[in-house]
């Protein structure tokens, strides 16, 4: 199933919407990454990786019936930031304590984004090498936005003057990024093959 097939589905309700959940629930890609995920959170007891799984299709059907996910992101990804947030409020459950991004500047470069937990080697390759072809700005700004900063934390990182300017500039990035993938036949036909497109 691709993006606009899972949001018609669980739009549909009933039997389409099943289907589409048993497509997230079974397919590797969506369960493999949620694991990876889970393990980079020490501590979390209260909580299975499953538990928090189940939690987060739950919050994805809600988000796309109330409209807050559209589809201008993939599913995957979409979910997978639900997922790495439900882990860390798991957490906080569990020490008290807020899991944050104060980290000291030596160990930002061993950090990994969502994307980087669940994509293949080769395809993390192919969008690198996309996203090199933008400018700097766009560079940096997709790639903070990939890591789910907010727009807000996006503002401050970039020292831009307001938030708005960082959201036209998020959708000005987006559109070259997609232009840019159209034109690429070679990772165009590797997104298709995960089904992102």
């Amino acid at each position: 199933m691709n993006n606009k097939d899972l949001l018609k589905a669980i739009l549909a309700g009933g039997t389409a919407e099943d289907e589409a959940l048993d497509f997230i629930y079974n397919t590797a890609i969506y369960r493999d990454g949620a694991k990876k995920i889970y393990t980079t959170f020490d501590n979390i007891k209260l909580k299975t990786w499953l538990d928090i799984f189940h939690d987060t299709i739950i919050q994805l059907v809600k988000s796309i019936r109330m409209g807050k996910y559209q589809g201008d992101s993939p599913v995957l990804v979409y979910f997978m930031g639900i997922y790495r947030n439900k882990c860390r409020e798991a957490l906080r459950q569990t020490t008290g304590l807020r899991a944050t991004l104060e980290i000291p500047a030596r160990d930002i470069a061993d950090l990994q984004s969502p994307l980087d937990l669940i994509l293949s080697d080769g395809l993390k390759e192919l969008l690198r090498q996309i996203i090199q072809r933008l400018d700097g700005k766009c560079q940096e700004l997709l790639t903070l936005w990939s890591e789910r900063y907010s727009m807000k934390e996006i503002t401050q990182q970039m020292k831009l003057s307001n938030e708005r300017i960082a959201i036209t500039y998020n959708a000005r990035c987006k559109k070259k990024l997609v232009k840019l993938i159209a034109e690429d036949a070679q990772i165009k036909k590797a997104l298709t093959d995960y089904r992102w497109i």
